[in-house]
């Protein structure tokens, strides 16, 4: 799928949905997004340890199955996004970080990870666009529920759209902070009128 929208007035951007099940997500554009993980991570300090290897990338076996949302302008890639989908049992993108939360975890799940947005074009919502999409997305997929694992003010940006707190995982830390689990869950009668930014797309939370 291809969406046009104008971020922050300054330019019109192409984001796709890309999935090898799909046939359109290449080697070379995998490949883009693994550079992009890294050069996002590095500008924010916010890279893990074993993130910086011997290669220019920094990709995983969940990449092959995942869908990924991309956004680029003037054929540049300038965000990426990646969705997961999993049942129990299931081998999971941060495994050591997500086992202690499994039990509390509603299958099958959806999982957010792996989001990162050039430096140059931060603060203009493409975070939150790339959440909103992804939320549609696995509930079209008759997921149960969204996980997510994140730090620092990511915290509030997953709370503010209806996440709850699991907990703290210390297994992987940036910059010694302790890593937060959260989950959203789907409405059985969960109701989307969605055009894009903007619209509210309807969603239940988590009883607590």
């Amino acid at each position: 799928m291809h969406l046009i929208y104008a971020f922050g007035r300054r330019m019109r951007t192409r984001i796709r949905e890309l999935s090898q099940s799909a046939g359109n997500l290449t080697t070379e554009v995998l490949i883009q997004i693994g550079r992009l993980r890294l050069l996002a991570w590095d500008a924010s300090r916010e890279r893990l340890i074993q993130a910086r290897t011997a290669s220019e990338v920094w990709l995983d076996e969940h990449d092959q199955h995942a869908a990924h949302f991309i956004i680029e302008n003037d054929e540049r890639l300038i965000a990426a996004a990646r969705l997961c989908f999993h049942d129990e049992g299931e081998s999971l993108p941060d495994e050591g970080t997500l086992r202690k939360f499994r039990s509390q975890i509603l299958w099958p799940a959806a999982f957010f990870n792996r989001l990162v947005v050039h430096p140059h074009w931060r603060g203009q919502g493409i975070s939150r666009y790339m959440d909103r999409f992804r939320l549609i997305r696995a509930h079209e997929a008759k997921m149960r529920c969204v996980v997510v694992t994140s730090h620092g003010t990511r915290n509030a940006q997953l709370a503010a759209q209806g996440f709850r707190h699991l907990g703290f995982s210390s297994v992987r830390e940036l910059d010694s902070e302790l890593t937060l689990v959260s989950m959203r869950c789907f409405s059985e009668r969960a109701n989307f009128d969605y055009a894009g930014p903007g619209r509210r797309a309807r969603l239940a939370r988590c009883k607590t």
